[in-house]
């Protein structure tokens, strides 16, 4: 996706293109606020796709980890890898037992380039 299309969505908060409806949602949670781009086919408007068949295309602002080089073993074990959120390693330390600041040791802030060739998890 363009940077020049998200500016526009992010603008105007609702566009439409020849097939898809693209609409920006504000999203938050107890730790984090982000946005996210979402697009509908646009002949699922006004039916009951479109409560909940909206494809997220986009997210904008959150923040994804990443296990360190030495770490990815330990995360994924022989399952393919992905970017968590900071939720997921909430989740992650207490059920492998470790305190918060020693699971954040092992990660750092997922590169753009990770996020879109390992893509997002979310708890």
């Amino acid at each position: 996706m363009k940077k020049e299309f998200i500016d526009r969505i992010t603008r105007e908060r609702i566009v439409d293109t020849r097939k898809y409806r693209y609409v920006i949602k504000e999203c938050y949670n107890a730790t984090e606020q982000w946005a996210e781009i979402r697009r509908l086919p646009l002949e699922d408007l006004d039916t009951t796709a479109a409560i909940d068949g909206w494809e997220t295309v986009k997210v904008i602002g959150k923040t994804y980890y990443f296990p360190n080089e030495d770490h990815a073993v330990d995360f994924f074990g022989s399952q393919d890898p992905i970017c968590v959120d900071y939720n997921e390693l909430v989740r992650l330390a207490h059920e492998w037992d470790l305190a918060l600041d020693e699971l954040l040791d092992q990660v750092h802030e997922a590169s753009e380039s990770e996020i879109e060739s390992y893509g997002t998890y979310d708890a």
